[in-house]
């Protein structure tokens, strides 16, 4: 099931971007799918360096790796 929601921050113009993480599915696998060239124009470094900066919530840090596979469905939070 996919979920998400694009939040506009008028007052700083900040994107925020909530997805749902299929279980089992690659994080950078799944981002390149939602957000890659074909859509919304994020090359698969620009979504790799949004990992590697932190910028994805919803999983703990320690596992914040473009490799990470969630167990469940997850919900996560792009800024």
């Amino acid at each position: 099931r996919r979920i998400w929601q694009l939040a506009l921050n008028k007052a700083t113009t900040e994107q925020i971007l909530h997805l749902e993480l299929p279980a089992g599915v690659r994080l950078d696998k799944f981002l390149a799918a939602e957000l890659g060239e074909g859509n919304q124009g994020l090359s698969r470094s620009r979504l790799q360096r949004l990992i590697e900066q932190g910028q994805i919530t919803g999983i703990s840090e320690k596992n914040l790796k473009s490799s990470f596979k969630a167990k469940r469905a997850t919900a996560i939070t792009i800024t």
